[in-house]
């Protein structure tokens, strides 16, 4: 049938795009010759731009159409690039959609207030920044963040949402639409002798636009919770003058109850020559979200580690992948958190589980000059 030709025709197109996209087209725009690139470019933009203005949502789910603008969006910004990254003497172009005319302000008015009526605020109603065609992340300087930069961003992203239960590696990957070979390649630093060739990895621009878009969620929280912390001070005021409790300092029942989580933690029984099967990231990540609960202190959590010094802890937060290994906060920061995983009955994470696989003996607490060595100790 009609429909199934054109659904075979986008899918061939995106098959395509994805490809050239993915493989990243070294060869061509290095040796390639200019004007033949620009009509191959040409050719694919101008079929993606007929099948955009037709209604391409009525032959392929709405979930492939936007995975195909992804790409589209995606390829563009890779030719925009490709001049500075190839140091080429000619640019290239990828129009791959049909610029919008500005509507009239009264029109613009009357669907601004349409989609209010429909309980739609301006915000949604609109495309967010990142969603637009073209863009790439910037610094508060202007200029474009680097692969490095946005794969930290990314990782303590990761990291984050670990600690806190809120998502997961595998589904942080699937948010941002990229395969996990493509993943691997970008966050292993290693694979590019070149930062800005990472550029060219689709995980690059994927994970820019999700930190992006969770930055505005975070920030819209943050004002909504100003707001609310504006209207709540008075009650907060007058709790003080009248001996009631205000102010932000964790309340007695906090703490009592945080000290009687720790005094739990620590009566669990576990082997002292118990093996180390978090990575020093995965343990601070667990501390720091252990802090941040209501009631809980440093003070009592450097008690809980047997009166922790508080400069070894900070050494051990700030240290990058495995080089606090041999901090005494490691060793007593991960048997503390495993006790408190046995006495909430959690099962092992699969990051544990594949730790236990791979580092046979468990992490090492011990750095040998020149090279590392897994061993239980």
């Amino acid at each position: 049938s009609n429909t199934s030709s054109k659904a075979l025709k986008f899918e061939s197109l995106l098959g395509l795009t994805v490809a050239m996209a993915n493989h990243q087209l070294h060869a061509l725009l290095y040796r390639g010759d200019p004007d033949r690139n620009r009509s191959l470019f040409k050719r694919v933009a101008d079929a993606w731009k007929r099948i955009f203005d037709s209604n391409a949502e009525e032959y392929v789910s709405k979930d492939l159409h936007s995975f195909a603008v992804y790409y589209c969006n995606y390829f563009q910004s890779l030719l925009k690039q490709a001049k500075k990254e190839y140091d080429l003497q000619c640019s290239y172009s990828f129009n791959y959609m049909t610029k919008k005319k500005a509507a009239p302000v009264a029109k613009v008015a009357a669907a601004s207030a349409g989609a209010a009526s429909a309980g739609l605020s301006n915000e949604n109603a609109q495309l967010k920044p990142w969603e637009e065609d073209g863009w790439l992340p910037m610094t508060k300087s202007g200029k474009q963040k680097s692969p490095n930069q946005i794969r930290n961003e990314l990782q303590k992203y990761i990291d984050q949402c670990k600690a806190d239960g809120s998502s997961t590696q595998t589904k942080i990957i699937e948010r941002m639409g990229v395969n996990s070979n493509t993943f691997r390649r970008f966050m292993n630093p290693k694979t590019y002798k070149n930062q800005w060739s990472a550029t060219s990895n689709g995980t690059y621009l994927a994970a820019a636009q999700l930190l992006a878009e969770v930055k505005h969620d975070a920030d819209v929280a943050k004002k909504t919770g100003k707001r609310k912390s504006a209207a709540a001070s008075v009650n907060g005021s007058k709790k003080a003058k009248t001996g009631g409790e205000a102010g932000s300092f964790p309340s007695k029942s906090d703490k009592s109850d945080a000290q009687a989580l720790i005094d739990k933690i620590i009566a669990q029984d576990l082997p002292e020559d118990a093996p180390i099967y978090d990575s020093c990231p995965q343990v601070v990540a667990k501390i720091k979200a252990f802090l941040a609960q209501d009631g809980m202190t440093k003070a009592a959590f450097l008690r809980a580690l047997g009166n922790l010094n508080s400069n070894s802890l900070a050494r051990f937060v700030a240290g990058k992948k495995q080089d606090q290994c041999a901090n005494i906060t490691y060793k007593r920061a991960y048997t503390f958190f495993e006790k408190q995983r046995l006495v909430e009955g959690k099962a092992k994470s699969a990051a544990r589980m594949r730790n236990e696989c791979e580092q046979i003996g468990g992490f090492s607490t011990r750095k040998q000059s020149g090279s590392w060595v897994f061993a239980r100790f």
